[in-house]
């Protein structure tokens, strides 16, 4: 499957404009192999058949609608898996590397055919968000990237009230538990460089609703479970105080990389200690 799949990426970027002639064949295929393999490069292939045929007006809804059953099928795997994400890393980011691109390229697919599929999407993302792997990258920037569209590019005033709209309604029912594992993960869960990738998740959010992204995180349970040996008081102050007062995306990684050292230092101090006990011993 693996061989095959890497065979009709090549065959679909070579032939370009002209791969639309295939479109039938390999929507069919991709979705009787993912159904009965569960292969995670079968979403990458999706991928890349968005890219090809976005702007195709015949056979757009043919690959949204691949997309649609793929995104489905991956959602429930995923959603019988859902306490042992790390075994499923390849399968979780190859589906929101595949959602990344549809929501650059026909976002609006989306939000007008499957809603629900944005609502299970961020529910994973709250769980992949506290996993130190690399699929955390790309679940991160998913969200940063569909927040953003909040935001508009001006050039399209209804499309862009539309997507706030949107946004606002998906935020009211995720975006508790949302920010709250955001902070969970910036607070040692995650290492250190992810840290950026955690604050313009966090930027975009704010951007759509600062009061309640500060509620949620001043009220993030984890905050009051972390050792005095890990972080003080103040600490977390000035975290918060970085998302209370936004001023540029750049100062609020700033404050989140230096919060997210707190624990990575005292974790490398403690296997310090650690080893030179055991040396001692020896």
């Amino acid at each position: 499957v693996e061989a095959a799949n890497k065979c009709i990426k090549w065959i679909v970027r070579c032939l370009d404009d002209q791969a639309k002639d295939l479109a039938n064949v390999l929507v069919e295929y991709m979705l009787n192999v993912f159904c009965a393999t569960h292969q995670a490069s079968c979403l990458n292939v999706a991928r890349i058949l968005v890219q090809a045929l976005y702007e195709d007006e015949e056979r757009r809804p043919m690959v949204m609608e691949l997309v649609f059953a793929l995104t489905s099928e991956a959602q429930r795997v995923l959603g019988e898996h859902i306490d042992h994400l790390e075994g499923e890393k390849d399968l979780v980011d190859d589906l929101f590397r595949l959602h990344k691109c549809v929501i650059s390229h026909c976002a609006y697919d989306v939000f007008v055919s499957e809603q629900q599929i944005l609502k299970t999407m961020m529910e994973i993302s709250s769980v992949v968000c506290l996993m130190p792997y690399q699929s955390t990258e790309t679940v991160l920037g998913y969200v940063a990237n569909l927040f953003s569209l909040a935001q508009g590019k001006g050039d399209q005033y209804e499309l862009d009230v539309y997507f706030k709209g949107e946004l606002e309604q998906l935020f009211a029912s995720v975006g508790e538990e949302l920010v709250s594992r955001l902070i969970e993960a910036l607070s040692g869960t995650v290492p250190v460089y992810l840290s950026s990738d955690l604050a313009t998740a966090m930027w975009r959010l704010m951007n759509l609703n600062l009061e309640a992204v500060v509620c949620y995180a001043e009220q993030a349970p984890c905050l009051k479970e972390i050792p005095p040996n890990k972080a003080q008081g103040f600490h977390i102050e000035g975290m918060l105080n970085a998302i209370r007062n936004p001023t540029k995306l750049k100062y609020l990684k700033s404050a989140f990389k230096e919060y997210a050292r707190l624990f990575e230092e005292e974790d490398d101090e403690d296997n310090k200690d650690k080893d030179e006990e055991d040396e001692n011993e020896t």
